[in-house]
């Protein structure tokens, strides 16, 4: 995570699973949307609706961990945006009781989006 006061830049690495998954949430939210969407958009749109969390979504979260993997993404994220985060992403933490890093949260987030429609 590289961050100077304004933004703040999450670099995860992630497998092709997760990877596809980011991409069918962005995919179905520029749907929903009618506009082209970014995962930045995906996380905004997540962290800022309440959201009740499904328990697919959780188990899922659980059972596809570890999402580690070659492919590199970013998330770039204003200051009030990144507190949003990282609030959601302890709240979550407290949800599945295990430690939960960003790279977690954000595919938890796109997971939402997917499983929302």
């Amino acid at each position: 995570m590289n961050s100077d006061s304004r933004v703040t830049v999450y670099k995860m690495r992630v497998n092709e699973s997760a990877f596809a998954m980011t991409l069918n949430a962005i995919r179905q939210l520029s749907r929903r949307h009618l506009r082209y969407e970014t995962l930045s958009g995906v996380i905004n749109y997540t962290i800022s609706t309440d959201i009740a969390p499904p328990f697919e979504a959780i188990e899922e979260l659980r059972l596809g961990a570890p999402f580690d993997g070659d492919i590199q993404i970013f998330l770039r994220l204003h200051a009030n945006k990144r507190d949003q985060f990282e609030h959601f992403r302890k709240r979550l933490q407290e949800l599945v009781d295990f430690p939960v890093s960003a790279r977690e949260t954000v595919i938890f987030c796109c997971l939402l989006v997917t499983l929302s429609d």
